[in-house]
């Protein structure tokens, strides 16, 4: 039973809605042979792939999210980010789609450095010592 419940848990979390989107209404659509599960939220609409892919390629399956966003809102996307599961489009809907006229992708910022660290302090609070690995 303790398995049935787990198993459960994990699906459960594997078409939720990021922040900002988890009062917006799932629309689920089939595109170029994938199932995205759309939210929209102003003109930001999120994008999650439901079904599964052995190789992934992040190119053919953005090409399908846009087309799916496109065909179900009926605006334009311009900019596109995220990855083969989960993708973020800016729509312009002053501006109608067109056919071969794709979005922008973009890249994700990533920082230069990561840091973990550990504080531990002494006897009565005296004595603190502060441990960071940063690569």
């Amino acid at each position: 039973m303790r398995w049935a419940i787990l198993v459960l848990t994990v699906l459960a979390g594997c078409d939720s809605p990021g922040f900002g989107f988890s009062a917006a209404e799932a629309t689920r659509i089939d595109a170029g042979g994938h199932a995205f599960s759309l939210r929209r939220s102003g003109n930001v609409v999120q994008a999650i792939r439901t079904n599964f892919v052995r190789r992934p390629d992040i190119n053919l399956i953005g090409r399908d999210a846009e087309l799916a966003i496109e065909r179900t809102y009926g605006c334009r996307v311009t900019k596109m980010r995220g990855d083969v599961a989960l993708m973020v489009a800016q729509l312009d809907c002053e501006r109608a789609p067109r056919d071969g006229d794709w979005a922008r992708w973009v890249k994700p910022r990533r920082s230069l450095a990561s840091c973990l660290g550990h504080i531990s302090s002494g006897q009565a609070g005296r004595r603190k010592e502060i441990d960071l690995v940063c690569f």
